[in-house]
This record gives C-alpha cells, structure tokens and sequence, in this order.
C-alpha cells in the first residue's frame, strides 16, 4: 500500500485523552477547594455565633452577680448599722448604770438576775461607731461606683463586645489572611471576611429598674435581711411578779426592750435600739401611768432619713426631770400615751437626739430582664461571607497557572464569594431544682444563663456553574488498511494516563481526609467549649487531637472583664483544637499529614448551683471579700458585746454568715409555679 494511506492516530487520541483527565483534575481541585473552604466558613461562622452568644452569656451572668453581690452588701449594711445602734445602746446603758438611774440592784430585783446581768454588761467600746461607720461608707462605695458602674456599662458595651469577640474569632479561624485592622481600636476580622447582622433580640431586652419598687431588688433585700434573727425586732417585756399599787392591783413595773432594723421609703438603712424601765405610779390627778426612766439607747440612719411610723419623740427632750414632773410634761408638750402605751418614748428621744447620720446612697438601681421578655429567647442571626480571592483556587489564590478561555474555573471568580448564615441563642437553665420545687423565669438575680445554642438557619448557597467542556476531534476517514506504531505510542502514553487517574484518586481522597479533619477539630472545640470531653466518636478517622486555651482580652470593658475574672475565676479565653491524620507506619514516610483547627471562645462563667454561686460572690476580692473582712471584725467585736447585753433577752446572736443564707432567694415575680428551670 502507497506510504501516503498510512495514518496512526494512537499518539493523537491518546493527547486528547490527557488533555481531558487535566482539565478534569484541575476542576477536582477548585471544586475541592470551594467545598473546603464552604466548609471552614461555615465552622468559622458557627464558631463566632457561639462566641457572640458566649458574650452575651458572659455579659448577663455577670449583670446576675452584680445583683446577688449587691444584696449581699445590702446584708452586711443592715448589720453595720444594727450593730452601730448596738454599740451606742451599750454606751448609754453604762452611762445610766454608773449614774445609779435606774440602779442595777433595783432591776435585778424586779426583773431577775439575768436583767440585771444583762444591764451590768453594757459598756462603751471605743471606736466602735466610727469603725462601723468606716466599714459601711466601704460597702456603699462598692454598691455604687464599682458595681453599679460596671453594670451599667455591661449593658451599654455588650454589642461592641459581641461583636468585638465575633470578629476576633472569625480571624483567628482564618488565620492565613491579613489580620489588619480598619483603625486604632476595633478589630475588622480578616481581610476577606465580611461579617453582617441579621437579627438581633438584644435591644430592650434588659430593663434598668429602680430600687424603690414594690418588686425587684428591694423586697428581695428585704426578704434575705428576714432571715437573719439578729436583724429581726427585738421587743420584749418583763413584768415584776407582785403588786405595786392598790389603786391599780393590775399593773406592775415593766421593763421594755425595743428596737428594729429598716429599710426606709429611700432606700437608706437604720436601727433603733432601746431600754426604759417604766415605773409603775398613780396620784390624785391622773391615777395610776408609768414613769419611764430610759436606761439604754442608740440608733444610726441616713443623713436625712426619717424614723418609721410608729416611733414615738420629741426632738428636744429635756435632760433630767429635777425641775418639773414627768407626767406634767407628758402631757403638755407630747402626745404620748403614758397609761397604755407599750413604746419607750423617752429613750426613743435620746436616740434621735443624738442619732448617728450616716452618709449614702441607698439602694442602687438593677438591670433586670423585661418582663414582657421573659419567655422570648435572646437569639441573634449572622450571615458571613468570605472572599473568592482568598480561596485557593486556579483562578484565585493558588500558585497554579490557571486555565484560560472556555476552560476557565468560573466557579466563583475573584469578585464573588460564598457566604453562610448562623445564629445563636443564649438561655437560662438551673443545673439544680429548687428545694421548694418551684420553677424560675429567666432572671438576672440567677448567673445560671449557660449556653450558647448554635444553629443554621439558612444554609449559604454556592452556585458552582457547570462548564461545559467540549472537545472538537477532528473525524477521519476510516482506511480499509491502517499502518503506523500504535502500540509502541499506546505503551508510551500508559504511564502518563496511569499518573493522572493516580492524582484525580489522591486530590479526592487529601481532600476527603481533610474534610474529616476539620468536622473532628470542629467537634471536639464545641464539645470543648461545653465542658465536654474533646474526643468525637463518631469520626472514623485516625486523628490525634490537640488543645489549647490562651486569653483573648480586649472583649468586653475593663471595668466589666476585672469584676468577671473575679467572678468567673478566668477571663475570656480562645480554645484552639488542632485535628491531624495519623498515617500508617507503613505510609507514614511519604504520606502527607493533613491537620485542621478550629477556634472558638470559651468561659460563660454561670454558676453551678445556688451554693456555687454565693461560693464565687464570697471569692471576690474587689466585689466584696476586702469589704467583707473589715466589716465582719468589726461585727465580732460589737456583737460579741450586743450577745452579752441581748442574749439574756431571748435576741440571736449576730450572724457572720451573710450569704449562704439567702442562697435560694430570686424575686418572687420571676418564680413560676411548674417544676425545673423555665426558659
């Protein structure tokens, strides 16, 4: 046959083929890469949301120890100023005693041994008002300018903060792209990643609310400061066994033990102790009353608070009755009643008389949930996107040559980007019921707000065009005889195509391993951030993961972050989980060890129980345990002498328990009637 019919088409066919399987194994890799990085978004998105929802966590259980610490410190002023009234009721009743007005034989007499003991044991104890005074001014500074100013700024700085952290996650799950920053304070996130605001339950959800309520801080003070037997009303008579008078066979001497401790309509504290022994007399005008002979008083009150109804004086009482009787005067410059009466008027004015004023500011104002918002959840919903020029694909970031014209990956394209949505939602949960079995709402007076919940509302849509990829082969003419070296070209193209199938197999199965990595590290750093343990059982992959938690500061305010670390025994950290293959011995020398990391915040810092709750308030140093400290030296000091005074009268001694106490005590409108934590 003529040479010029001789035609081998192997070489061609087979350039073709490899022309394909290219093209092929460079649309595997970009649609590799998309997917990857879809899914890194769509962990680092997840991994922000929780960390924006742990924000919110971290915000409110903070607002919730300030409002527990804040009854706290209400406890310990209602017992500075009870003991202050102490310590004077102590001074006067030695005063009185060493005066012999009553005398202390008399009283013993009368009333019995223990009374007249317990008259023998007051005394003056130098210092003492103004040491207490000193510990109570500690306590309203607290109140005021630490927690109450902290508070206020949580609320105010809790969307820069989120938002701050969110943003400050993100990046760091991207740590491969510039970490610059738009200005001076606020961190942007990465370069590439844009992150936009959905939804948002955040605005009015907290309520700041005023003290002097009938509901909120105030009763519940006025509920925990009930338990305290030291704190309750002290009103007690003793009478003397027999007659005194013919002309009223009735009546006897009395000896009368008052006092009380108060909140008053300002929200200021103050107490009032006092003794009077009322001598029971008669004569012709007025027939039979009682001459009170006040023996022992003292009381200490806001600068302008007033005494509560009920509190019988005069403002300037007359020092002695030498020069005018008692019952005259009673009756024309008071409106006391002197027959029936069951008060210690006349001691009740030296008390006022000679009141100690101390200054404050009463009760606080409290950020408290609405009520209208109880039941609504606190969710936000985000949506992320990142770049396409961030991805590493043959048209974006990859070191690769990219393809041209029709065979061009049109996937996404410098200008586009994928995006994802995520929302998350932080609620309230009691680890523990309450031991009435009553329900609790969600509250502010309970650091129990754990979380958060992490969910996909929407998935991000990646449209990925289909290229159509056609090849124009040129037809030829079928030759009854074909000639030429087939075979030896077929032979030489075998190894080419065999190493392309390889690569097409080994990008797929990296990229598969890769995958798996990166929902192991994901994974175990939510499992990690909830206290759980990190290893996930449910991969089959052989992986080795690895942790670490450094700080991430700079979130929220300084004032709110100090009190927080107090509370919440760490400050705001970053978990890292690290997830790498582990090859085979027989691989490992040229297999290629594949690791992905996942990034999230961690530390809500809610209580474990009401016990852990009080347990963290007792270990706060600038909160409350230097005030604490001051205030309970002084409260063993002047309670050890208002036991020896008091304790023949039947009065509990003072308690330097101030917290645990009080441990179950939330206010009663966010108590619900159903058994376990209510959202």
């Amino acid at each position: 046959m003529p040479a010029a019919l001789q035609h081998g088409q192997a070489l061609v066919l087979g350039l073709l083929i490899v022309a394909v399987a290219a093209t092929s194994l460079v649309v595997l890799y970009n649609l590799g890469q998309t997917v990857e990085g879809k899914v890194r978004l769509t962990h680092a998105a997840d991994a922000a949301a929780y960390s924006g929802a742990l924000e919110q966590a971290r915000t409110l259980n903070a607002l919730a120890y300030v409002n527990r610490t804040q009854i706290a410190h209400q406890v310990a002023m209602a017992h500075l100023v009870t003991l202050a009234a102490s310590a004077q009721y102590g001074g006067a009743l030695q005063s009185r005693r060493n005066r012999g007005n009553p005398p202390a034989s008399l009283i013993a007499m009368l009333f019995g041994p223990d009374m007249g003991i317990a008259y023998g044991a007051g005394q003056a104890l130098p210092d003492a008002e103004a040491r207490l005074a000193n510990a109570f001014a500690q306590h309203d500074r607290i109140v005021h300018q630490v927690l109450e100013s902290a508070a206020a700024s949580a609320v105010s700085e809790l969307p820069v903060s989120r938002d701050r952290v969110m943003r400050k996650v993100l990046a760091a799950n991207f740590s491969e792209a510039d970490h610059r920053e738009a200005d001076g304070s606020d961190p942007p996130g990465a370069q590439g990643l844009a992150l936009q605001w959905l939804s948002d339950a955040w605005p009015g959800f907290i309520e700041r609310q005023a003290a002097t309520r009938q509901s909120g801080l105030r009763p519940t003070v006025e509920r925990a400061v009930e338990r305290y037997g030291f704190l309750k009303k002290r009103n007690e008579t003793r009478r003397n066994p027999w007659p005194v008078s013919s002309r009223c066979p009735l009546y006897r001497h009395e000896l009368r033990r008052r006092g009380s401790t108060w909140l008053g309509p300002d929200g200021r504290w103050g107490a009032l102790d006092t003794q009077s022994f009322h001598a029971l007399r008669s004569n012709r005008w007025i027939g039979c009353y009682f001459r009170e002979y006040a023996m022992g008083w003292g009381t200490a009150q806001g600068q302008k608070s007033k005494a509560p109804e009920g509190v019988d004086y005069v403002e300037e009482p007359p020092v002695d009755f030498s020069q005018e009787d008692f019952w005259r005067w009673v009756e024309q410059s008071t409106s006391w009643d002197i027959f029936s009466g069951v008060t210690n008027p006349m001691a009740n004015s030296y008390a006022m008389a000679s009141a100690q004023r101390w200054p404050g500011r009463g009760l606080p104002a409290y950020r408290e949930v609405a009520a209208s918002r109880a039941g609504d959840p606190l969710r936000f919903a985000v949506k992320v996107s990142l770049a396409g020029a961030i991805l590493k694909t043959t048209d974006a970031g990859s070191a690769l040559t990219a393809p041209t014209g029709r065979f061009r990956y049109a996937g996404l394209g410098r200008a586009d980007a994928i995006a994802v949505t995520s929302a998350a939602e932080t609620y309230f949960l009691r680890p523990e019921q309450r031991g009435d079995g009553r329900g609790e709402l969600a509250t502010l007076f309970r650091p129990l707000l754990a979380g958060p919940l992490v969910c996909r509302q929407t998935a991000g849509c990646l449209a990925c065009r289909e290229v159509p990829m056609t090849m124009g082969i040129e037809r030829v003419r079928r030759l009854d005889r074909q000639q030429g070296q087939a075979a030896v070209e077929a032979l030489l193209l075998l190894p080419l195509m065999a190493m392309m199938v390889w690569a097409v197999s080994g990008i797929g199965s990296l990229q598969f391993s890769a995958q798996q990595m990166s929902q192991a590290s994901r994974k175990a750093a939510m499992s990690g951030a909830r206290g759980q343990p990190l290893t996930p059982t449910w991969s089959r992959a052989s992986s080795v993961l690895t942790s670490q938690a450094k700080a991430l500061p700079g979130v929220a305010p300084h004032r709110v972050s100090a009190l927080q670390d107090e509370w919440f025994g760490a400050g705001l950290q970053l978990l890292s989980v690290q997830a790498q293959t582990v090859s085979p011995k027989r691989r490992a020398e040229w297999a290629p060890s594949i690791s992905r990391l996942t990034r999230v915040a961690v530390g809500a810092g809610h209580a474990h129980g009401d016990a852990d709750a009080q347990r963290r308030i007792g270990n706060a140093p600038t909160a409350w345990r230097q005030a604490e400290r001051a205030s309970l030296a002084q409260a063993r000091r002047v309670g050890a002498l208002a036991q020896r005074m008091d304790g023949p009268w039947g009065r509990p001694a003072v308690s330097m328990d101030w917290l645990s106490v009080w441990a179950d005590l939330v206010p009663s409108d966010r108590l619900g009637k159903r058994e376990g934590g209510i959202r």
